[in-house]
């Protein structure tokens, strides 16, 4: 999993969003290209409000 994220400390929220199938709600860059979605808090806030 070394490969795929840049953080160490990333890793427990990477890989309960891989072993749930969901989403990860965060504003961190680093989960990008990892192979789970991400959310921020902008389209949280446009998901909700629509």
């Amino acid at each position: 999993m070394g490969a795929r994220i840049r953080d160490a400390d990333d890793w427990p929220a990477l890989a309960l969003g891989l072993q749930l199938e969901c989403a990860i709600w965060t504003e961190d860059q680093d989960f990008f290209g990892t192979g789970v979605a991400t959310w921020t808090s902008a389209n949280v806030e446009r998901y909700l409000s629509s």
